[in-house]
């Protein structure tokens, strides 16, 4: 059997907080193991549109669509500072031209 990527080329990744969070709601817990997964999850299948299916041990099938994170929450401080560096420079190199 293949899995992940060699499986499916086209398929995005999921963020790993994303999936603690989704997993965490499917478990009906906060604080995610490695126990609380390896004795819940037997597998979980992951589809096109951000769809994921658990199977969990108890036979139970849960299906849950996790959605992508917007540009704007992926900005860490550093990455806002340096794009207010940069476009404070394009600025003041605007206004020396326009002199």
């Amino acid at each position: 059997m293949v899995h992940g990527k060699q499986a499916c080329p086209e398929s995005k990744q999921i963020r790993e907080d994303t999936m603690v969070s989704v997993t965490e709601e499917v478990l009906g817990i906060k604080g995610l193991t490695y126990k609380n997964i390896h004795d819940a999850i037997d597998f979980i299948e992951a589809y096109e549109g951000n769809r994921l299916v658990f199977h969990l041990k108890n036979g139970e099938v849960v299906e849950r669509v996790w959605k992508d994170r917007s540009r704007a929450e992926s900005w860490t401080p550093e990455m806002k500072l340096k794009a207010k560096i940069k476009e404070a420079e394009r600025q003041e190199e605007l206004k020396r031209r326009a002199q």
